[in-house]
């Protein structure tokens, strides 16, 4: 169920409040938006920098666009998740590589909670975990590596 306009509001808006009470979640979280096929990060906690070692000016600098902060390869999967919490007006979970602050990829599993939108752009809840052990393999982008990498059969000649 959506939540009510007032308060989606309030949390678009750049009153301190929200960030105060997002800082106050014990886990990695931030807030996103998205609109078409761009997904924004709109605020993040300071869980959230402590995990990914990243500040705010270092995200304001580089652009908010999560394209700009996750592996190229993984952003159409995310935002076909995004869309599919923005569908069922549900949760969904995954796991993708975002670029550090000294351009090491570090995978992180991620739920992706839709709170409210309408026909142009919705509002997004996410928590982050890190994967530990690395290099760590994605099983959705090993079977999709594995499928473009098979070799083409074809008659002999």
């Amino acid at each position: 169920m959506p939540y009510p306009e007032a308060s989606i509001r309030r949390v678009w808006s750049i009153d301190g409040d929200f960030s105060l009470m997002l800082d106050t979640i014990p886990c990695p979280a931030s807030l996103c938006e998205l609109s078409g096929d761009s997904i924004e990060l709109l605020r993040i906690n300071k869980e959230y920098m402590h995990l990914t070692g990243d500040t705010p000016e270092h995200i304001y600098l580089n652009g908010t666009s999560v394209l700009n902060l996750v592996n190229a390869q993984d952003y159409p999967r995310i935002l076909m998740l995004f869309r599919q919490a923005l569908d069922t007006h549900g949760s969904t979970e995954t796991a993708f590589r975002r670029l550090g602050p000294d351009g090491i990829q570090v995978p992180y599993h991620v739920k992706i909670r839709y709170m409210a939108g309408d026909a142009v752009r919705s509002l997004f809840f996410i928590t982050y975990q890190r994967v530990e052990g690395a290099p760590v393999a994605l099983p959705w982008l090993v079977a999709q590596e594995a499928a473009t990498a098979a070799p083409k059969v074809g008659p002999v000649a």
